[in-house]
């Protein structure tokens, strides 16, 4: 027969036993239902989970909402939580030794909170489900870039493309990649509805593409930004191997890029905060055997479907005497095929140089409306290009001069040496399409609105005397001959630029003007000796 003291111990095993909490995990399934709770569920602090215990609580996230988890944790090296969003994404807790807070949100869809002890790790994660029908949202056009801090809390981005495709930034730093994590896309205009599509963490490694035409951006994580630049354009209107760059302003940047596939690439090239760019320096690597090109457009690909490359050069036609050269518009974008060169450029309003006159110089003067056709203001230019060291034969060539409908338009000309002016024009009224003058300065003024496009390229020559045919220092000759230039290609909509010899001559409207013409016989002399060839027979024939 059992002792007392033994019926005692057996009853107080089997209360044990019945009354102790078989699972302190407390696993489970939660919905809505439950807006919010802690896990362990009905727990109100850490819970120590037992060595080889695994807890797993199972979510369902409807449309409208997403799933908030803030998890306190300490554990051992052996412990790990491990969260599973519907992608099958994962973010993973491994650190130890110290008490540490974590919080990662869940989309719609399934998710799971697993919790693996070897080392009675303990926790506690409050859960709470957030309604997005509360978050406001920005609209940004293709082709537009976005500095992401701008995300404030319960606010996101809508960009508008076809199938749209994220590039990141190539001056990103290393810090301001940590939490591109943080930002969720989603393949709708209204969060509500959306589909998850990933985070802009996969930017680190290439182009996100999308197959949708409206794509949302938002941060949950409040206090949790990166400055970093991300541009969406059209999937269709950007190359495989395109990159996005921004400069800072007043600075030169140096840059070198290389490709021999079949295919064009591009990089885009943008200021934020400047819409000044000088082209300084093009370097062809002429040791590779190259048919390819360099053209250069205005703003970003999938802005770029009204725009045509303005500048275009080729290894074995480009001359440094064709920079530098001026570009005028917060981003352009560089294309470039079967070729390997170094591309130098200044970004802002300081650069020297530009306006300074030398001998063999090309290039081309333009409004901002063939580089941005959205110039809503239009523009204006005022360039002066001088060298008082010497005389220059100046070039410029007037065809692609094509004004608005605006009263307004304007554009001045002139060329001469120190106070003497050899060339005044004005247009609309001047007639010439070409004209040539020998001064040590050259003056482009104008003042355009949306409609104008203008494009003159420009030539400068030695203009000293014992180098120039029949000119002297104030001459000013308008011609109608074309010059040479490899520095152009110009839309559709305007006639081809050529350039060349200077054979016919007609006078400017300058007294100093002096030109030495081929010998030749004038209509009036003709019409002379025609009078006295018909007088004499006439007189032979009466006497």
């Amino acid at each position: 027969m059992l002792s007392r003291k033994t019926v005692l111990l057996v009853l107080l095993v089997f209360l044990h036993y019945c009354y102790a909490d078989d699972d302190p995990c407390n696993s489970g399934s939660f919905n809505t239902s439950t807006l919010s709770g802690i896990l362990p569920y009905k727990y109100k602090d850490l819970v120590q989970i037992p060595n080889g215990t695994v807890c797993i609580y199972n979510f369902t996230v409807p449309w409208s909402y997403v799933l908030e988890l803030k998890t306190d944790y300490y554990m051992r090296d052996t412990d790990k939580i491990t969260i599973t969003n519907n992608l099958g994404e994962q973010q993973v807790y491994t650190s130890s030794g110290a008490l540490f807070e974590n919080t990662y949100f869940c989309p719609k869809g399934f998710c799971q909170v697993k919790v693996e002890s070897n080392s009675k790790a303990s926790f506690m994660t409050y859960f709470n489900y957030r309604y997005l029908s509360n978050y406001t949202s920005d609209t940004v056009m293709s082709g537009d870039w976005y500095q992401l801090n701008g995300l404030v809390p319960y606010h996101y981005i809508i960009y508008y493309c076809s199938n749209v495709a994220f590039t990141l930034d190539q001056n990103t730093s290393p810090d301001s990649m940590q939490n591109l994590a943080n930002y969720y896309i989603y393949d709708s205009p209204n969060l509500s509805n959306g589909e998850y599509l990933g985070t802009l963490a996969s930017l680190k490694n290439s182009t996100i593409y999308t197959t949708v035409v409206f794509v949302s951006v938002v941060n949950f994580y409040a206090g949790l930004d990166s400055d970093a630049y991300i541009i969406g354009n059209d999937a269709s209107q950007i190359p495989s191997n395109y990159q996005f760059i921004l400069t800072t302003p007043e600075t030169m940047g140096s840059y070198q890029f290389s490709s021999y596939v079949n295919n064009e690439a591009a990089v885009t090239f943008g200021c934020q905060g400047c819409d000044q760019h000088y082209l300084d320096k093009l370097m062809f690597d002429t040791s590779v055997a190259s048919n390819g090109y360099v053209g250069i457009q205005g703003r970003s690909p999938s802005q770029s479907y009204s725009l045509d490359k303005v500048l275009f050069y080729q290894p074995t036609t480009f001359s440094s005497n064709q920079l530098p050269q001026f570009i005028e518009n917060q981003e352009f974008t560089v294309y470039y095929y079967k070729t390997n060169f170094t591309i130098q450029f200044y970004s802002g309003k300081n650069y020297t140089g530009y306006q300074t006159s030398f001998v063999g110089r090309e290039g081309l003067i333009a409004s901002n409306t063939i580089w941005n056709r959205e110039q809503w203001d239009g523009g204006s230019f005022n360039f002066t290009f001088s060298n008082n060291s010497q005389l220059f034969e100046y070039r410029i060539n007037m065809t692609n001069l094509h004004f608005g409908n605006n009263d307004t338009d304007r554009l001045y000309l002139s060329i001469g040496t120190g106070d003497t002016t050899a060339v005044s024009l004005t247009w609309p009224g001047a007639m010439p399409t070409y004209v040539t003058g020998v001064g040590s300065w050259m003056a482009v003024e104008s003042h355009y609105s949306l409609q104008t496009i203008i494009m003159l390229p420009f030539e400068m020559r030695d203009g000293t005397p014992n180098t120039t045919t029949a000119q002297t220092s104030t001459t000013a000759v308008v011609t109608t001959t074309p010059m040479a230039s490899t520095t152009t290609v110009l839309p559709t909509t305007t006639p081809p630029i050529t350039m060349g010899p200077l054979p016919t001559v007609v006078m400017a409207n300058s007294s100093t003007v002096t030109s030495t013409l081929a010998t030749t016989t004038s209509k009036a002399d003709s019409v002379s000796l025609n009078f006295l060839v018909l007088f004499s027979l006439i007189a032979s024939f009466l006497f």
